[in-house]
């Protein structure tokens, strides 16, 4: 389809007379092929009259008169009036709204069986609509399985009735397809055809439907359950279904949608391979939403926004970064805002559509979450370390729920298995992240912990729960790199390639400290009792020790920096002006560090990142910070500057 839109734009650059550059160079110019058209016009009828500027008066004259009355003016006369029509005309209707607009005046109209005036589809036969409705139907069917829920709740108004049902996939699809005889008259009477281009759109529209953000009752009875449902256990006066039914009126009256999922009632607990794809599928499902309503039980006024618990639970971080569109409800079940139909910035741009997002809440989502407005747009730009954060202070009631609840913010899918403890949950959400991304995975080793409760039992490196990385360096981005090899989880530990920099701390003035070769660096480490600055690659912890006399102070401390936002760039290795490490105390010699010989992890209350420096003058042992575009060393030059690259196992 779009070759077919390139080459009608391309006849018609001909059909104004430009030549087939003139036609290639309309994609990037500023106006359009009608406005260069009028700007061909004038050219043609000044140029040629400038021309004869030094020559005779009379015949510049008789050459004007003639051009007036000539092709060249009435071809101008015809592009200024072109030209000024366009000035004084109605803005072009985007066509998405041309067809929502008239899929919405078709299923206004009352319906007979089959539709208003629509055949029913046996009486339907010819070629068109076949393929037509093959088309569709494929379309239709991929959405209601892979990319809706499992269930959804259905809802009417009947005059004072407001009905509201239960229904699986196969009820959604049955119900969707009733309506394409409706659709067909569409495609033969409506001014705006469903080409096969606008199919999809077609089908996401019909298939909108609401979702619902919330905090669970506590009260009992609480929630209306899907079991609670099918048997009918249930007080229509009783909280849970005052909310429910709440939810489903205001998508109906609000959002003019008339289908919904809400997770108390549409996911059959009982069944744990059902449980097992929502767990795995809720981000997907909250994504493909037409609108996210956010109902904020225990707040009233839009300054108080920030204050309620819907902030602090984990299930709900994924339920604000997931939609596109997201209303917030007070206790009432009253908008907060009622001018913008969208509380978040919507990542695909501004149109007739979109308006802007609610500047207030804005502010309230911030305050509550430190989630920027760019975040909100877009998870995908925020670091992995930085997305675990965001996570980092919420709670949930089962305690594997804080890995199970982040798998569509990392868009991985892991298998749910309540009962295994949170530690492991989060371990292997952290090894199908490293397995699923080339790049950035580095960035899960942003963080620093003290406590043995901060690590996970598999790892040295890694952590037991997101809680840890709001201690993570916003000071260093990890998001492009590319790791040697995919980071991977032993029963030794994390395998990952390091650059080990030995270093020495003491209360020494820096002079007395030599480079072995020409990189150095100057790095304070934060203890839990202090901060000690380390001088990295000395001379002296390989050869002659120049502290010998020092060696029995108890401020000397001597430990490896192992560096590893490291890359191999054309069979070289790649460090960059800025370094994060992990530090070890390595009980092998400098420079003769093996992949399976003990070392230990110093705990440190910070990351490590810090500037590598470069000698510039070797006489005065002169250091500058490294440039911006980093240190390009052979593997084999790595042991005259004291540096030596190994796969540890951490």
């Amino acid at each position: 389809m779009p070759r077919n839109k390139t080459k009608k734009s391309k006849s018609k650059a001909r059909d104004t007379g430009g030549s087939a550059d003139q036609s290639q160079n309309q994609n990037t110019a500023p106006v359009s092929a009608q406005d260069q058209a009028l700007l061909r016009a004038l050219h043609a009828f000044i140029v040629p009259h400038e021309a004869g500027v030094d020559g005779n008066i009379q015949k510049r004259k008789d050459d004007l008169d003639q051009k007036v009355s000539g092709p060249e003016a009435a071809m101008l006369i015809a592009e200024l009036k072109g030209f000024m029509s366009r000035l004084t005309e109605q803005p072009t209707v985007p066509e998405e709204i041309k067809i929502k607009v008239e899929l919405e005046k078709a299923f206004e109209e009352p319906e007979n069986e089959y539709g208003a005036n629509a055949e029913s589809p046996e009486a339907i036969t010819h070629e068109p609509y076949t393929s037509f409705k093959g088309w569709f139907l494929e379309q239709l069917h991929y959405r209601v399985y892979n990319e809706m829920p499992i269930r959804l709740l259905s809802f009417e108004q009947h005059g004072s009735i407001f009905e509201i049902k239960l229904l699986e996939r196969n009820d959604i699809m049955a119900l969707f397809e009733a309506k394409l005889p409706k659709i067909w008259e569409l495609q033969f009477s409506s001014s705006v055809p469903l080409n096969y281009l606008a199919i999809n759109d077609c089908v996401q529209y019909l298939t909108s439907y609401a979702i619902l953000s919330h905090t669970w009752l506590r009260s009992n009875p609480g929630e209306i359950t899907y079991s609670d449902w099918i048997n009918q256990r249930f007080n229509t006066n009783d909280a849970g279904y005052q909310k429910l039914n709440k939810f489903c009126q205001t998508s109906f009256a609000d959002h003019h949608i008339s289908l919904g999922w809400m997770d108390t009632i549409c996911i059959n607990k009982d069944s744990s391979s059902e449980l097992d794809e929502s767990i795995r599928s809720m981000y997907r499902w909250y994504q493909s939403s037409k609108i996210c309503i956010v109902y904020l039980a225990k707040t009233s006024m839009i300054s108080e926004i920030h204050q309620d618990p819907w902030f602090t639970r984990g299930w709900t971080l994924q339920e604000l970064l997931a939609p596109d569109y997201v209303k917030f409800y007070n206790r009432n079940w009253v908008k907060f805002d009622e001018d913008c139909q969208n509380d978040k910035p919507y990542r695909g741009g501004h149109n007739l559509l979109d308006p802007p997002c609610s500047p207030t809440i804005m502010d309230q989502i911030q305050h509550a979450t430190t989630i920027s407005k760019d975040e909100l747009l877009n998870i995908s730009i925020a670091p992995f370390s930085r997305r675990m954060e965001m996570a980092a202070n919420r709670n949930v009631t089962r305690e594997e729920d804080m890995a199970y609840s982040l798998m569509g913010i990392f868009n991985v899918s892991i298998s749910t298995a309540y009962g295994e403890g949170s530690k492991h949950a989060f371990l292997r959400l952290l090894e199908a992240i490293f397995y699923s991304h080339q790049y950035g995975t580095l960035d899960l080793l942003n963080w620093s912990g003290l406590y043995e409760s901060n690590f996970s039992p598999s790892s040295r490196i890694l952590p037991s729960n997101p809680k840890v990385y709001t201690s993570r360096s916003s000071s260093i981005i990890l998001q492009a790199i590319k790791p040697f090899e995919v980071l991977t989880m032993t029963s030794f530990g994390l395998r990952i390639p390091v650059l080990l920099m030995p270093a020495k701390s003491a209360k020494i003035h820096s002079s007395q400290f030599k480079a072995r070769g020409n990189y150095s660096a100057r790095v304070p480490v934060k203890y839990s009792y202090g901060i000690k600055t380390y001088c990295l690659l000395d001379s002296t912890i390989s050869g002659p020790d120049q502290f010998a006399k020092f060696e029995k102070r108890k401020d000397i401390f001597q430990h490896t920096f192992a560096v590893f936002n490291i890359e191999q760039r054309n069979g070289k290795i790649y460090i960059p002006q800025t370094c994060i490490a992990i530090l070890l105390d390595c009980n092998e010699d400098a420079g003769k560090v093996t992949s399976t010989g003990t070392v230990e992890h110093v705990r440190t209350k910070e990351p490590i990142v810090f500037k590598m420096q470069q000698k510039i003058n070797v006489e005065t042992d002169q250091f500058v910070d490294v440039n911006k575009d980093g240190i390009l060393l052979a593997e084999d030059d790595l042991a005259k500057h004291g540096m030596q690259l190994v796969i540890k196992y951490l």
